[in-house]
């Protein structure tokens, strides 16, 4: 489920005119979801009710299907498919409210539950970054000024000594 504020209607836009897009969304005050779905640089989309919880769900398929002229831009796939899972993985890391996946060739490659605990959070983090990284991390929780600092820092000869 991700919050209205992860994906800006343009970068939607701008993934459903290279992917197969589907997007199912339901407001607490509504009593069905929306479903709309998109293909390729035409955009015709398809709107539908649906069956789905509260919150709102993005699915993109088959990214990069239909763009010929970028394809001699693009790397091989292997490197197109590790900027995704960076960006998954920095996702993931900044939004635990939010539960994340991502399958490539038909293969759950990642399930980010969502994590609400500290405890759930370090788990996530360890999956991540594995669990070297918590054993050699503070945590830092500091609020000055009214702006508050949440996070894991590493002891820094942790990854001197270990790289």
């Amino acid at each position: 489920m991700l919050p209205a504020s992860v994906f800006v209607a343009r970068h939607l836009a701008s993934i459903a005119s290279v992917s197969r897009l589907s997007l199912i969304s339901r407001t607490p005050e509504a009593s069905e979801a929306w479903k709309v779905e998109t293909e390729g640089v035409d955009m015709d989309s398809k709107l539908s009710p649906a069956a789905h919880p509260v919150g709102t769900n993005v699915e993109v398929r088959d990214l990069f299907f239909n763009t010929p002229a970028r394809r001699k831009f693009l790397r091989t796939e292997q490197t197109e498919y590790k900027r995704i899972d960076d960006i998954v993985k920095q996702l993931a890391l900044s939004h635990f409210n939010t539960t994340l996946s991502l399958q490539h060739n038909q293969r759950q490659i990642h399930k980010f539950e969502k994590a609400s605990s500290p405890q759930e959070q370090q788990r996530r983090v360890s999956q991540i970054c594995g669990p070297a990284f918590i054993e050699n991390s503070v945590s830092i929780d500091i609020e000055q000024n009214g702006m508050k600092t949440l996070g894991l820092g590493f002891i820094t000869n942790f990854f001197s000594l270990s790289g």
